[in-house]
């Protein structure tokens, strides 16, 4: 079963969710469009593998890439999705790139991410192409 939330019910429940887990979140709910679910997912699985997701993109990226390889749980792609979109709404709202370099850093990242996915490429190859471009451009 399939069911659409509004905006406003979302960010309603979300902010219940927080209220009654007593979290203290650094994400950004009411500018990303997640689900409630995935809110609690998240919180949870930053907060049990100890990753700040204002830290360093490159360090938390290498340790849920990590955790992916050791787990096999799908939910972390989306995992690392959000947390590349995380830092992209950051470098945008921080002035740090232009939006035409956010926009082709991130599609990058997604279509590398992709292949990786796909073709079982090698972890530390991925890391080092991210590395690259987050990095030195």
């Amino acid at each position: 079963m399939n069911f659409t939330l509004t905006q406003e019910k979302r960010i309603t429940i979300i902010e219940s969710l927080i209220k009654d887990n007593n979290l203290k979140s650094n994400i950004d709910y009411k500018f990303f469009n997640i689900s409630p679910g995935f809110f609690l997912y998240l919180e949870y699985f930053l907060s049990e593998n100890k990753i700040d997701i204002t830290g360093n993109f490159i360090q938390n990226f290498e340790k849920i890439l990590t955790l992916y390889k050791k787990q096999k749980d799908i939910n972390l792609i989306n995992v690392l999705l959000f947390l590349s979109d995380y830092y992209f709404y950051q470098s945008k709202k921080n002035k740090t790139n232009t939006l035409e370099q956010i926009i082709e850093k991130k599609n990058f990242i997604a279509e590398n991410l992709n292949k990786f996915f796909i073709f079982k490429l090698n972890q530390n190859s991925l890391l080092s192409v991210i590395k690259e471009k987050i990095i030195h451009e």
